[in-house]
């Protein structure tokens, strides 16, 4: 509404009020002349950032205003009040919905074209959700969908030395006299296995990331994937300028090449694959499983060889705790749009809630202290306000639309779990896994369970 057209639109009102009574071809000209000056929608609460931003800077990308969401792509752009974007308050529902749509990337390129116009009321129309399978005594959660993502990929000891995700002690009387060797990707995937198994029977539908122990969700495994794939990533990522000529020379002859490639590599790309599939799979919640270790005690490690801790403590992470920097390129600052205008964190918050008691209750394992000595929690995560509850800039936790929960259920290099977690007690899908893994799945399920009941 222009400020022009302000001072006269009561008496358009009044006007048109009279017309109605008594000439209604007049009241109809003055609905249709007057409709462009109804009063433009706002928000009825204004969008809440506490746990979005861990560093001031970030919002200098940004600014919420009772009618609308201004996105800015640099301080300067925004002291100079130039706006890349706008999402108005009558755009909101249907923004946020295009994120349970469509691929980010195209999110991203509506989100570009749209600068600051405002959409007609027709446009990205949110279509009815189709029906549902009604839950029942035996089946609860029949109709929901439910993503599982279980972390990391590697399908042997080798493999998990390169992604740096295992537990490995020399004998010792604290080990229970016997060498400890199991590496993390394994219990994931037993554990989502599990998982789905109890959840399928319970009526939801369930989609997993991965489902073989050592090939990722880019359906490859890393040697494969470094065979076919190493050289096209190496360029994509040097024309993107994220990395340099001297890096790819020093690379190619380092030590560790394996772990560079990995890390900066390989893993980034299955990360951005698991949250693509999650995303088309559209899932009402998803899981992410993980396990921990305790940090200080990683740290002590020599050559990779821990020594048994004695700490033990479950927590989760939910989107938010943006830090300096992370809102540089257009696709942070559409996700962070998406964290704004949906339920995607509160809804996480409480499904993280329910992990956290859950996972108490059926593992033993208590919730890590606030405030305690672990470094990551400080520097890059926001406390949520409920024990063991963390806002976490994670990839998955930015780039997966809808309520999630990423858990960690207990530290795998504790002195009694690390003696639970070395056995191989049963056979899951074909692997052999511990059977300490039960009750974490366990939990998991009681975690969907009391979610779903609390909605």
């Amino acid at each position: 509404m222009s400020r022009q057209m302000l001072p006269i639109f009561p008496y358009l009102c009044i006007l048109k009020r009279y017309a109605m009574r008594f000439f209604p071809a007049l009241a109809l000209l003055l609905c249709l002349n007057t409709a462009c000056a109804q009063p433009p929608a706002r928000f009825d609460t204004l969008p809440s950032d506490h746990l979005l931003v861990k560093d001031a800077s970030v919002r200098k990308y940004y600014h919420i205003a009772p009618e609308a969401v201004y996105l800015y792509a640099d301080s300067v752009a925004k002291s100079q009040g130039r706006p890349e974007a706008a999402i108005y308050a009558d755009e909101a529902e249907r923004f946020a919905a295009l994120f349970r749509r469509l691929p980010l990337d195209s999110v991203v390129k509506i989100y570009q074209a749209k600068g600051v116009k405002r959409w007609p009321s027709d446009t990205f129309l949110i279509p009815a959700a189709p029906p549902k399978a009604l839950p029942d005594s035996l089946r609860p959660l029949a109709g929901l969908r439910i993503a599982l993502d279980p972390g990391h990929v590697a399908g042997d000891f080798e493999g998990a030395k390169t992604e740096g995700k295992y537990v490995e002690m020399k004998a010792s009387a604290r080990s229970g006299n016997q060498p400890i060797q199991f590496w993390e990707a394994n219990l994931t995937l037993a554990t989502a296995f599990l998982i789905r198994e109890r959840l399928e029977a319970l009526g939801a539908t369930v989609y997993m990331t991965r489902t073989q122990p050592g090939i990722g969700a880019l359906g490859l495994s890393y040697a494969e994937w470094k065979k076919t794939l190493l050289d096209s990533a190496l360029r994509e990522d040097l024309r993107l300028k994220k990395i340099t000529e001297a890096q790819i020379r020093s690379w190619s002859t380092h030590p560790e090449a394996d772990k560079i490639y990995y890390a900066r590599l390989y893993n980034p790309r299955d990360l951005r694959a698991r949250a693509n599939l999650i995303n088309a799979f559209q899932p009402d919640l998803t899981l992410i499983i993980h396990y921990n270790v305790d940090e200080p005690n990683w740290r002590k490690a020599v050559n990779g060889i821990m020594s048994p801790s004695e700490s033990n403590y479950c927590m989760a992470f939910v989107p938010g705790s943006l830090t300096k920097g992370e809102l540089i390129e257009p696709e942070a600052r559409v996700t962070l749009l998406r964290m704004l205008l949906s339920e995607d964190v509160p809804q996480s918050l409480a499904l993280s809630e329910a992990f956290i008691s859950a996972s108490v209750e059926k593992t033993g394992v208590p919730v890590v202290s606030e405030p305690n000595n672990l470094p990551y929690l400080s520097q890059s995560c926001l406390y949520a306000g409920t024990p063991g509850v963390y806002a976490r800039n994670l990839s998955l936790n930015r780039l997966v639309a809808g309520p999630l929960c990423y858990g960690e259920s207990l530290c795998q290099d504790h002195r009694a779990e690390s003696l639970a977690l070395n056995r191989q007690e049963m056979t899951v899908a074909g692997m052999a896994a511990p059977a300490r893994i039960e009750v974490v799945a366990e939990a998991y399920v009681e975690a969907v369970l009391r979610f779903v009941a609390g909605k």
